[in-house]
């Protein structure tokens, strides 16, 4: 087995990742992708000389782009420092930039970002505590020490308020976790859709099917009809094939608008 891989996670490993520089990890941030996961990774492999060491998708396992023990560009000068020591960062998905601020981590985040953030400490010894300054071995979220700061280069909110305010206690699980105790679960959050959103959603179960819904013309697809996708695909089977919904019914489903 390879420690520097996150058993049970996807690999969709970017091309540049055997070329990036060797670290030792001793900090894991938490980030907010403002888009689709799937938008994220494409992002990374066509359109940008950053990337994230994994994906917290809202269905599925995690998705793994860049080894632990390679350097990942998400986290400034966090990446890699002088003495080889980084950070690995965890993107996670979300509904876009204009619900950023007011949009939690799923509980099935939550638990995926748990279970990777135990791993990461069991395996390279990161405390399970709040990182307490930039290069302290730690937890921590992208804007924990501002922004700018040694952690970004430009201003910014990431991973927005509602995502910060679940740090703590996620901290908490993975400590407990460490320590053999289960705290009280994270309440679910409930993943919505406001009524006139401009915004496709893409839903990916371990890659094997993806549901798409677009906007057609100045015809958006309404909240309710997103809300009741989303919870029809949760309960359907994970080797859908891709189809695309527009506004109206939903045909073979027993849903309608």
């Amino acid at each position: 087995m390879n420690r520097a891989l996150l058993p049970d996670s996807i690999e969709k490993l970017l091309p540049e990742w055997s070329s990036q520089a060797r670290i030792v990890p001793t900090q894991i941030i938490l980030h907010t992708i403002v888009g689709s996961a799937l938008g994220a990774y494409n992002g990374f492999l066509k359109n940008s000389n950053l990337e994230s060491h994994l994906i917290a998708p809202y269905v599925g396992a995690m998705w793994q782009l860049i080894p632990f023990d390679r350097s990942a560009d998400a986290n400034y000068r966090a990446n890699r420092r002088p003495d080889g020591t980084g950070a690995v960062s965890i993107e996670t998905e979300d509904n876009g930039q204009a619900t950023i601020a007011n949009t939690p981590w799923t509980a099935h985040q939550i638990d995926i970002i748990v279970d990777a953030c135990v791993y990461l400490c069991r395996t390279y010894g990161i405390p399970p505590r709040l990182c307490r300054t930039p290069s302290d071995p730690g937890i921590g979220y992208h804007t924990l020490f501002g922004a700018p700061s040694e952690w970004t280069p430009v201003a910014k909110s990431c991973p927005g308020a509602a995502r910060i305010a679940q740090v703590p206690g996620i901290i908490a699980r993975v400590a407990a976790e460490l320590a053999g105790t289960k705290p009280t679960p994270a309440q679910p959050a409930q993943r919505t859709f406001n009524e006139g959103e401009d915004m496709d959603l893409i839903v990916i179960c371990e890659g094997k099917g993806i549901w798409h819904v677009q906007r057609h013309g100045a015809a958006f697809i309404s909240a309710a009809e997103k809300n009741a996708i989303l919870a029809a695909y949760l309960k359907a089977s994970a080797s859908l094939p891709e189809i695309t919904v527009s506004e109206g019914a939903l045909p073979g489903y027993g849903i309608s608008a």
